[in-house]
């Protein structure tokens, strides 16, 4: 099966998600993603924007945010359209030079413009190879009135910020696995429905036999403004990534407000 066609289905749904979501205002001034170049120097945008000035930080899962200031709007210099860093000279897309740090090469950034985001950045530890403790799974699996086959710690936060991944028990066809933000008095889920084909089968990403990975995602940045959890992720797969700006404005769920797509391979 071509990871291309199964990519590009689930990125309709998400922008279809999103645009349903489009008539809520947000808490905060949405940015973009960009990739960085291959010494750390320059961010482009992956998506159009109608004020690159007001881009003042790139947050790119790393402890330090990196301010950044617009450069350039670039133009296309040939047909290729890989959003890797080999390639960063040919795409189009405005330019952001980084004025401190260095980001790692070839990775994806969220391009903030509004400082209460960047203010309210929760400072994430990434978690170590071990499995959720038996309350967390207790509540999970209340929630979807589902069966956890596995769940997955990816970052934490004091005093009671938890991040992690979960598959849940199929029932007929209907798979399902999350990623949630778990605190002391909330549950607040990202969902990854998908159908399951059979064992060994494409469930979520081609070639995944059916198993959802942890190992598949980067938090970029999560954030807490004016009570509300916003949280940027990336999803890579085995031509591309998935790049998220999710916002929990509900009682138990996230809602996708950006989301973009930044393709590597093949050619």
């Amino acid at each position: 099966m071509n990871a291309r066609p199964a990519l590009l289905l689930l990125a309709l749904v998400l922008g279809s998600t999103a645009a349903c979501a489009q008539g809520a205002p947000l808490p905060f001034n949405p940015g973009t993603f960009g990739l960085v170049n291959g010494d750390g120097t320059e961010i482009i945008a992956l998506d159009a924007l109608d004020s690159p000035a007001d881009i003042r930080v790139a947050q790119c899962g790393d402890p330090a945010d990196y301010p950044v200031a617009f450069a350039r709007h670039q133009s296309p210099r040939n047909a290729s359209s890989r959003d890797i860093a080999a390639n960063f000279a040919n795409l189009q897309g405005d330019v952001f030079r980084v004025l401190s740090g260095q980001p790692h090469g070839d990775h994806t950034c969220y391009l903030a413009t509004d400082s209460a985001l960047v203010a309210t950045r929760i400072p994430l530890v990434r978690a170590g190879l071990s499995d959720c403790d038996p309350g967390v799974l207790r509540r999970l699996a209340a929630t979807k009135q589902r069966r956890v086959l596995f769940c997955r710690p990816m970052a934490s936060a004091p005093p009671d910020v938890r991040i992690v991944a979960v598959q849940f028990a199929t029932i007929d066809t209907n798979a399902l696995a999350s990623l949630v933000v778990v605190t002391a008095t909330q549950l607040l889920f990202e969902d990854f429905p998908a159908t399951y084909s059979g064992p060994g089968e494409t469930t979520w990403r081609v070639d995944d036999e059916g198993v959802f990975s942890p190992r598949d995602f980067a938090i970029l940045f999560l954030s807490r403004v004016r009570g509300i959890y916003v949280m940027g992720l990336t999803w890579a797969g085995a031509e591309g990534e998935d790049a998220y700006l999710l916002v929990a404005d509900s009682a138990a769920a996230f809602r996708t407000a950006k989301s973009t797509y930044r393709y590597w391979s093949p050619e």
